[in-house]
């Protein structure tokens, strides 16, 4: 008997009220050039980095509590869109009176948990930065409706309505546009100063999102190795390696320690931080099959 790798809803807010005692740093890749020799190297999978962040008060965030806020969201907009979609609300909990609302996309094969860490450390780091630098109000990180939690909730849909993995790239875009239209809380995005921060894939999506709409109007964009580009035989034979390597990936261990031990060691995997690596399993549960 094996245990197969599988998405969950079942994620526990692990992050409320959680300390840490570490502060991280953006790298380009295990360098030591490139990295502070007090700081461990938070990349999550990223080959490019489009932002690094140096902080030279590192002793002074080092003895802040990490602690945020979350809540979770889980949102039907059917039968205008296909689909159930979630979400997860962070906030810091010495929240500003004003500041930047985040929108963020995660990337394919990731899920929303897995910008939490990134969110831990930004949120610490504004309780002691320049009155004059720009604040985070909160963040909203947002899931593909076949990824995560809600590839569980949304499972009999998907196999349903989209047999041989006839999925849509605007699918995504589409259902993040209608949870911010639906105002949860009765917040109001359109009364938010938005900031969009996306990951491979969903970067695209965030681009697709902004194409879809003209009530939300973002004051930036933050893309994460994004694969944009116009359709061309060098984009089609990236897409069918891709492919390749996904389908053959492997997706069975006999626990989840034995995964853990087994992702730390792939290429892929091996310069993420623990922690981010930590909730990408989380985010997973293994199901027996036989």
């Amino acid at each position: 008997m094996k245990f197969k790798s599988a998405k969950t809803w079942q994620y526990q807010k692990r992050h409320t009220g959680k300390k840490y005692n570490t502060c991280w740093h953006l790298s380009t890749g295990p360098s030591e050039d490139v990295r502070r020799k007090d700081q461990p190297s938070v990349s999550m999978g990223l080959s490019v980095v489009v932002m690094r962040i140096i902080s030279e008060r590192t002793n002074e965030l080092q003895q802040i509590p990490l602690a945020m806020k979350t809540t979770y969201y889980r949102f039907d907009p059917r039968p205008t869109e296909p689909l159930q979609f979630t979400a997860v609300r962070y906030q810091p909990d010495s929240p500003p009176s004003d500041g930047l609302t985040l929108i963020l996309a995660h990337a394919t094969g990731t899920h929303k948990e897995t910008w939490a860490p990134l969110l831990e450390y930004l949120f610490t780091a504004q309780l002691t930065s320049d009155s004059n630098s720009p604040k985070i109000l909160e963040a909203w990180s947002m899931e593909c409706p076949n990824h995560g939690e809600s590839a569980v909730i949304n499972e009999q849909n998907i196999q349903e309505k989209y047999p041989n993995f006839a999925w849509s790239g605007w699918i995504y875009p589409r259902a993040m546009l209608a949870f911010l239209r639906s105002k949860p809380d009765d917040i109001d995005f359109t009364r938010r100063s938005l900031v969009a921060l996306g990951h491979s894939h969903g970067g695209n999506s965030l681009i697709l999102l902004d194409s879809l709409q003209n009530e939300f109007q973002f004051k930036g964009f933050i893309l994460l190795d994004p694969t944009l580009g116009r359709e061309s035989p060098a984009k089609d034979h990236m897409q069918r390696v891709l492919t390749q390597l996904t389908w053959n990936k492997r997706d069975t261990w006999p626990n989840r320690k034995a995964a853990l031990k087994d992702l730390s060691k792939q290429p892929g995997f091996r310069n993420w931080h623990p922690e981010v690596l930590r909730l990408f399993l989380v985010g997973h549960i293994l199901l027996i099959y036989d």
